[in-house]
């Protein structure tokens, strides 16, 4: 049987349908626009992270720089709620030379958010070593890219591939521990000094050969502080080799200088193979500075140089968001003058 619908329910259907037509009619569906987004693309160097030190301190940044666009949301600042959602984070951090490069082309390859499937409207490539600078070479950037390199000393930056052609989009940012150093040195001019019989030696452990100029400007400080009047000695990264080799290599190291020397090690991830050394079986007469690794506080016998690396990176981040394409400044420089590298390092006075 057919159920006969009352007469004043089907008109009241009908009119109802016919005023959502007129208002559909009145106020038509506006899409809402998608707004193109901008991507921040960085590039460690093959095993750079778990350093304990630097590379740490950089990714640090990074996520610092998320969690402020995703506190900005929180709170319910409409610019906020903007950036979160358009700010896409990248991470490239791979084994060995040949994946960085396959990485990245593909990264240039996919030029667009997987997200709103649109072109990006920025992107900034951020390379955080100097080992890094060729790859640019490769990678055929957009004339919309951005590059900011990290911890990379004025000559090699200046000479980086594509430098002319990117122009003001080509960016340095940097942190000097020259101030520490020239501290330290202040420790060793007074110590020896005042004891005649104690050498004036100073053993570098870096990144680099003897001959390079080195973004913590910790050699140069050295050199302008005594010039010819100190036996300095350099000990670069590479000469160690790789994996547990160069781990073997820098533990040994705490045995051949505890004769006496000063020593400045900036070894990232193997800054902790000298300190596991000393650590364990003492330092003897070497007084040792670590740079970019924390050391336990309790350690007193060990100072430290830390370059704020992660604060750097998160402000720098924060301003190129706002600012205008290609208008960041081309290089910039921090150090202890403004706060972003602090130490420990004591000198006695009488």
């Amino acid at each position: 049987m057919t159920r006969k619908i009352p007469t004043f329910i089907s008109g009241f259907a009908v009119l109802m349908a016919l005023i959502a037509c007129s208002s559909h009619e009145d106020e038509p569906d506006v899409p809402t626009p998608v707004v193109p987004g901008v991507e921040v693309c960085i590039v460690f160097a093959p095993n750079e992270l778990g350093d304990q030190g630097y590379a740490d301190r950089v990714l640090a940044g990074m996520h610092l720089f998320n969690q402020q666009l995703g506190e900005r949301l929180r709170v319910g600042a409409s610019a906020g709620m903007e950036d979160y959602d358009r700010v896409q984070l990248r991470y490239i951090a791979v084994s060995d030379t040949d994946a960085v490069r396959s990485e990245l082309l593909r990264w240039d390859q996919q030029g667009a958010s997987p997200y709103t499937r649109l072109a990006y409207e920025r992107r900034l490539l951020v390379l955080t070593d100097r080992s890094l600078l060729h790859y640019l070479t490769d990678v055929p950037l957009s004339e919309t890219d951005e590059v900011l390199v990290m911890n990379v000393a004025d000559p090699y930056f200046l000479q980086a591939p594509k430098a002319d052609w990117l122009g003001p989009r080509l960016h340095l940012l940097n942190i000097s521990a020259a101030e520490a150093a020239r501290k330290f040195c202040r420790r060793i001019d007074r110590e020896t000094s005042a004891d005649g019989e104690r050498q004036r030696e100073v053993w570098l452990f870096q990144g680099y050969e003897q001959d390079e100029v080195m973004a913590d400007s910790i050699n140069q400080a050295v050199d302008e502080y005594f010039g010819d009047d100190i036996d300095k000695r350099i000990y670069y990264t590479e000469i160690l080799g790789t994996g547990n080799e160069a781990f073997n290599k820098a533990y040994i190291m705490g045995t051949v200088i505890r004769n006496g020397s000063y020593v400045v090690c900036s070894w990232a991830s193997l800054n902790v193979a000298l300190f596991a050394n000393l650590y364990l079986e003492g330092s003897g007469d070497a007084e040792v500075i670590f740079v970019d690794t924390e050391i336990d506080s309790s350690a007193t016998w060990f100072p430290t140089i830390i370059r704020h690396y992660d604060r750097a990176l998160c402000q720098w981040l924060e301003r190129w968001l706002h600012a205008p394409a290609a208008t960041m400044p081309q290089k910039e420089w921090h150090g202890a003058w403004d706060g972003y590298t602090t130490d420990n390092i004591t000198i006695q006075t009488d």
